[in-house]
């Protein structure tokens, strides 16, 4: 895995995140990239949407902030670079 892109989120599914994921899967070759959604607390369905996407999620149960969340999406991260979206 060389690439590993972390999307901490609390929250915006539609107006961030679908469009977010869309884009990435649309304009990028994730061929050698995994694709880590940090759903932060969320309560808008977040979690069903990114298990539907075949993105891999972390779900926690809290809002916890964004360093914390990138921080947990970080260590299940694989790939030899990281690298945020928010």
């Amino acid at each position: 895995m060389k690439l590993s892109i972390i999307i901490p989120t609390y929250n915006h599914l539609h107006d961030c995140l679908i469009p977010c994921l869309n884009s990435l899967t649309e304009y990028c070759d994730l061929k050698d990239t995994e694709v880590i959604v940090v759903a932060n607390g969320c309560i808008d369905k977040t979690e069903e949407t990114v298990l539907d996407s075949g993105f891999e999620l972390i779900s926690i149960d809290r809002p916890v902030g964004f360093a914390k969340a990138f921080e947990a999406g970080v260590e299940k991260s694989q790939g030899k670079y990281v690298m945020s979206l928010h």
